[in-house]
């Protein structure tokens, strides 16, 4: 769920476009597709046109996280699960000490 739902928001992702954008390996790639000569993403339609629509403004692009944000990524959840081990830890305490015996 983390994965999911988290992740992808802890840094800013990289967006990368052109004719045949590349993405540094061992990235982790959110989205790929082409965006028409507005900067409006096209749905995807399973034709990639690549060479002759650079020149009429249309784009591939690729969105990714690069390789170097892992123990970045790593410290972050870390973070997060202490956080909640910690808020459980203590609803536990507080649960168990306000009990009758």
């Amino acid at each position: 769920m983390i994965t999911e739902l988290a992740r992808p928001h802890y840094m800013t992702a990289i967006t990368t476009t052109g004719a045949r954008p590349q993405m540094p390996p061992g990235s982790w790639q959110l989205a790929q597709g082409m965006t028409g000569p507005g900067g409006k993403v096209l749905p995807p339609d399973g034709s990639m046109c690549l060479s002759g629509c650079v020149s009429h403004g249309y784009r591939a692009f690729i969105t990714y996280q690069p390789a170097s944000r892992y123990w970045a990524f790593q410290g972050i959840e870390t973070g997060i699960f202490v956080a909640l081990a910690a808020a459980l830890i203590a609803v536990t305490a507080i649960v168990v000490l306000r009990r009758d015996a």
